[in-house]
C-alpha cells in the first residue's frame, strides 16, 4: 500500500548542519560493541530537527535491549546499527547502563513512540513534512488520521505499507525516489528490529531526509496497541507488559534476551569492581565519536569484552567456519539477479566468522537459467554452476549439492527470497557436535508467515503434524528447504522421492537412523519473483504415501535401518549421537 500525498514546501538546503557522511555531533560510546549515542531527549530532538530544516540526509534508531541481543549475535545488523547516524537509549536498562558506567546524566530515556509525537510537532510548527513507511495500510490510514487530529497543520507527505519480503533492487530504487519526490524532510519506519535499521542503513545514501526507526510507535499512536503503564515504563518492566499480552510471540525473546543481558551487566560489574569505575569512564578525546577507556585499562576492558562476548550465542565458533550454500533452480531466471545480490551480502556480512562456497544446481531448466547463471557468476570463483541433463526435482537438486559441496558443513536454501539468507547466521552455529540437521520452521512457536495462501498452510502443517507421529519427534516443520546438514552423514542417504515430497523424506530418514536434528524459528515470505513449481496434487499424494509407509515401518519393522555414518565435526572430534526423541 503506497499513498503519496500533496507535497509539502520543500525548503532551501542550509549551511548549517553537517553534510551526508559526516560523523554526527553527539558523542557516542561503546555498549557491548554498539555505538550508542550519550545524549538526552532534548538534545536528540534538536539535533534531529536541525537536520530535518537543513535537509541533511541522517539516520536515527530508538535502541533496546532486544536491539542490543539481536546485534550481539547478527554481525550484519550491528554492522547497520554502527553505521547510523544516532542510536538512543530507548530502552530502560540502556539508559541505566549509560548513566552508570560513562556518566551520561541522562534523566529519562529516548522513547521512539514519544519522540515521533516531539517530531511531528515540530514539523507542523516549522511546515516541515512527514512520511511513514512500515506496517499495514489500515494501520497507517489511523495511524495518519490520529496525527492529523492532534496536530492540524502537520503535512504528511506519504504513507507506505511495503511488502513483507525483500525488496528488490529496482524496488529500492523506486521507494528513495518516492519519498524524495514527496519532498518529506522525516521518515518514520516502523518495520520492526532488526528489519528497520537494516532499511535506514542501506537507504542511508539514497533517501534525502532523516529516517528515524521508531518500532512500534506505528500500533500505539494508530491505537491498535496499547503502551505500557507509565510505572512500569519506568521501573523497566515494559518487557513485562508487553509478555503478559502476547506471551507465545515473546516469551523466547525476553527468555533468552533478559538473561543475555544481565549476564553482559554482571561481567561488566565485576570487572568494574575489580579494576576500578575509571576502566569504564571515557578518558581524554573521543574519536568519532566513540568514547575510548583510559590506556592503562584498555587491555582489562578489551578481556572482559571478549569474556561477555563468548556468552553469546553468535560465538559458538571463534575461528571461521567453511561452509558450503546449495541453491537448487529450475526456470528461475527471473530470481537470478536478487538471489545473487542477496549472496553476495551474505557472504560479505558474515566474512569475519564464515567462508562460503556457492553450489547453484540447475535442475534441467528450459528457460535459459543456466546461460543467465553462467554470464552472473564469471569470475567469480566461490560460485559453481552444476547442471542435471533433466529435470529431477529439489530433493535430488539438493542430494546433488549434498555430494558435490566441498565442506562437511551443508546449507540448502531456496532461490525466491522466501526466507531471508541471512538466517544462516543464526542457524550454523546450532549445527555443534553431535546435530546433523538444522531446519528453518516458520510454524514454530517463534516463527512467522506472511501472505502464504491459507489452503497451502494447512497442507503443509497437516503433513509435518502426522510426520511427526510417524516419526516420533515433535517438529514443527517437516517441509522447509532452508537447512544445514552435517554432508558425511546425510549425503549417503538414498531418497525413494527426488522432489518435494523427497525434502521431507530426507529429514525422516536421519531421524529413523538415529540422527539428532535441530529446529529453528524463521519467517516465511511469498516469493520475491517468479512462481512456485510444486505440483499441489502430485506433491499432496506423495506426501501421503510417504508417511504410510513411514507408519508401517514403524509398525512392523522388516529389515535393519543402516545408522547414520560416523561423522567427523569441523574440528575432527567423532559426532555424538542423539535418539529421535531426544
Amino acid at each position: 500500500m503506497s499513498t503519496t500525498l500533496p507535497k509539502s514546501r520543500r525548503l532551501p538546503a542550509s549551511n548549517h548542519g553537517s553534510p551526508r557522511g559526516s560523523s554526527p555531533s553527539l558523542p557516542r560510546v561503546d555498549l557491548f560493541g554498539v555505538k550508542v549515542t550519550k545524549a538526552d531527549e532534548d538534545e536528540i530532538l534538536e539535533t534531529i530537527v536541525r537536520w530535518g530544516v537543513a535537509r541533511r540526509p541522517a539516520t536515527v534508531d530508538f535502541f533496546g535491549v532486544h536491539g542490543l541481543t539481536e546485534a550481539r549475535r547478527n554481525p550484519a545488523f550491528l554492522a547497520a546499527l554502527n553505521r547510523l547516524d544516532v542510536v538512543t537509549c530507548d530502552g530502560q536498562p540502556i539508559r541505566w547502563a549509560l548513566n552508570r558506567w560513562y556518566d551520561a546524566g541522562i534523566a529519562r530515556r529516548v522513547y521512539g513512540p514519544t519522540m515521533t509525537l516531539r517530531v511531528c510537532e515540530a514539523a507542523a510548527r516549522l511546515g516541515l513534512s512527514v512520511y511513514f513507511y512500515g506496517s499495514r495500510p489500515e494501520v497507517l490510514e489511523r495511524l495518519c488520521e490520529n496525527l492529523r487530529e492532534r496536530f492540524p497543520r502537520l503535512s504528511i507527505a506519504g504513507a507506505e505499507s511495503p511488502p513483507f519480503r525483500p525488496l528488490t533492487a529496482a524496488e529500492q530504487n523506486a521507494t528513495a525516489d518516492r519519498i524524495n519526490a514527496s519532498g518529506a524532510a522525516f521518515v518514520f519506519i516502523g518495520l520492526g528490529c532488526p528489519k528497520q535499521e537494516l532499511f535506514a542503513a542501506d537507504m542511508a545514501d539514497r533517501i534525502d531526509a532523516v529516517q528515524l526507526c521508531v518500532g512500534a510507535a506505528f500500533e500505539f499512536h494508530a491505537g491498535t496497541a496499547r503502551m505500557a503503564p507509565l510505572w512500569m515504563q519506568d521501573a523497566g518492566l515494559e518487557w513485562f507488559y508487553r509478555l503478559c499480552r502476547e506471551p507465545r510471540r515473546l516469551w523466547r525473546r525476553y527468555l533468552f534476551g533478559n538473561a543475555s543481558f544481565i549476564g553482559l551487566w554482571l561481567r561488566r560489574e565485576l570487572l568494574r569492581s575489580s579494576a576500578g569505575a575509571s576502566a569504564f569512564v571515557a578518558a581524554g578525546s573521543e574519536q568519532d565519536g566513540l568514547a575510548l577507556p583510559t590506556a592503562s585499562a584498555a587491555l582489562t576492558v578489551a578481556a572482559c569484552e571478549r569474556s561477555a562476548a563468548d556468552a553469546g550465542p553468535a560465538h559458538a565458533a571463534t575461528a571461521q567456519r567453511q561452509v558450503s550454500v546449495v541453491v537448487p533452480l529450475y526456470n528461475e531466471r527471473d530470481c537470478i539477479e536478487t538471489l545473487l545480490t542477496s549472496l553476495t551480502r551474505l557472504e560479505q556480512s558474515l566474512a569475519e566468522r564464515f567462508g562460503f562456497e556457492f553450489l547453484l544446481i540447475d535442475d534441467g531448466s528450459t528457460d535459459g537459467t543456466p546461460a543467465l547463471v553462467k554470464t552472473a557468476i564469471d569470475g567469480k570463483q566461490r560460485f559453481r554452476l552444476i547442471q542435471h541433463d533433466a529435470n529431477r526435482g529439489i530433493a535430488a537438486a539438493i542430494q546433488t549439492g549434498l555430494r558435490s559441496a566441498q565442506y562437511e558443513l551443508v546449507a540448502s536454501i531456496d532461490c525466491d527470497g522466501s526466507y531471508d539468507v541471512m538466517l544462516l547466521a543464526e542457524l550454523i552455529p546450532l549445527l555443534d557436535e553431535g546435530v546433523d540437521l538444522v531446519t528453518a520452521s516458520p510454524y514454530h512457536p517463534q516463527g512467522a508467515v506472511e501472505n502464504i495462501p491459507a489452503w497451502r498452510l494447512r497442507l503443509s502443517r497437516s503433513a509435518s503434524r502426522c510426520y511427526g507421529l510417524v516419526c516420533r519427534k515433535k517438529l514443527s516443520c517437516y517441509t522447509s528447504c532452508f537447512r544445514v546438514y552435517r554432508r558425511s552423514t546425510v549425503a549417503p542417504i538414498e531418497l525413494d522421492n527426488e522432489r518435494f515430497v523427497g525434502v521431507a523424506e530426507l529429514l525422516c530418514k536421519v531421524l529413523e537412523r538415529g540422527g539428532s536434528v535441530v529446529e529453528h524459528p524463521a519467517s516465511l515470505r511469498p516469493r520475491a519473483a517468479g512462481r512456485s513449481k510444486m505440483r499441489v496434487v502430485r506433491a499432496t499424494a506423495g506426501h501421503l504415501r510417504l508417511i504410510v509407509k513411514l507408519g508401517r515401518r514403524r509398525l512392523w519393522p522388516g529389515r535393519r535401518i543402516p545408522p547414520l555414518a560416523t561423522a567427523a565435526t569441523h574440528d575432527g572430534a567423532a559426532a555424538r549421537r542423539t535418539s529421535p526423541g531426544a
